[in-house]
């Protein structure tokens, strides 16, 4: 069985998560680590998913269940 959607939205998830500048989040997930988009240009210039890095934020697991 394929994933017939493609890594596309999931890069593209990834890629709204970390993004901290206001008005973006209520609860960054992420740790942007890398360039994840600025409100200055709508957040449409962030970098490619291949030179992006990010990591969970070890505080915030308190918002999933165990």
């Amino acid at each position: 069985m394929a994933y017939n959607h493609g890594e596309q939205s999931l890069t593209n998830t990834i890629g709204d998560l970390p993004q901290n500048f206001l008005g973006s989040n209520n609860t960054h997930f992420l740790l942007p680590s890398s360039q994840f988009g600025t409100s200055l240009y709508g957040d449409n210039d962030e970098a490619s998913a291949h030179y992006s890095f990010t990591q969970l934020k070890l505080k915030e697991i308190k918002f999933f269940d165990k």
